[in-house]
């Protein structure tokens, strides 16, 4: 598969690899595994996808996992360490695919959801562009979705159902194609992708582009707290999330 770079991650990337090891990108990707608690084989896979602070054992320290112990959900875990690295070498989706989807499939997995957090929502939606296949849902939680540029090009041309995408130069095919399949995909309802959901800080610095997707999503798709970019609005997008019952109970 060709490499693609994100060009928007790109200024980030430049200033991490002054910690070489922090942008070192192993194959295959290191993963951090949790079984659901139930003690019985599960047909269920969440796989968390981390953001750019924190790192994939993020997800047990903060909470999450427990979260699904202790429902009772019949939900196995997976949490790679899909750092910043993977998006900057354009390695992020064949490394997911390879490492973490096709083993869960062959380990007996039926139906596998991606819950992206921050820059991890980006990946979410990569991968689900490069692989639908096999994907049973997709759960953003307050999504890096591209640059300031970008977000105020389709705010400008009335929203995303409206916004011409035009031809991808170079630099810009990461972010203009990701939202160009958003659009294709999404924008004329729920459309041909794996079901989509939303949730942000209505304080969000990265809000703007949150609320162009959402305006493209059924509203009882989309999902809204007090506050910011913080781990304490992650928390409550996710906990509200299972609240609502996206991932039934036995």
């Amino acid at each position: 598969m060709t490499r693609r770079r994100i060009p928007w991650l790109a200024p980030l990337a430049a200033l991490l690899a002054l910690a070489a090891c922090a942008l070192a990108t192993p194959t295959p990707v290191e993963v951090l595994r949790y079984a659901s608690g139930r003690g019985q084989p599960e047909a269920n896979l969440l796989v968390f996808l981390r953001g750019i602070g924190g790192d994939h054992a993020s997800f047990a320290e903060e909470g999450l996992v427990a979260d699904i112990q202790s429902r009772g959900l019949p939900y196995d875990m997976a949490a790679p360490n899909a750092h910043v690295g993977y998006y900057a070498d354009g390695t992020l989706t064949i490394r997911l695919k390879t490492d973490v989807i096709d083993p869960a499939r062959a380990a007996g997995y039926r139906r596998i959801y991606l819950v992206g957090v921050s820059m991890g929502g980006a990946g979410a939606l990569l991968y689900a562009r490069d692989y639908p296949e096999g994907i049973a849902g997709i759960f953003l939680i307050a999504p890096v979705l591209g640059s300031a540029e970008i977000v105020e090009e389709i705010r400008a041309a009335g929203g995303l159902a409206a916004w011409q995408p035009g031809f991808y130069q170079p630099a810009e095919e990461g972010e203009r194609r990701l939202w160009h399949w958003l659009q294709t995909t999404y924008a004329g309802g729920p459309g041909a992708g794996p079901p989509l959901y939303l949730g942000y800080g209505e304080e969000d610095h990265y809000g703007d582009g949150q609320r162009l997707l959402a305006a493209i999503l059924p509203a009882a798709r989309v999902y809204r707290t007090d506050g910011g970019h913080t781990v304490p609005a992650f928390k409550d997008l996710w906990r509200r999330f299972l609240e609502d019952g996206f991932f039934p109970a036995p």
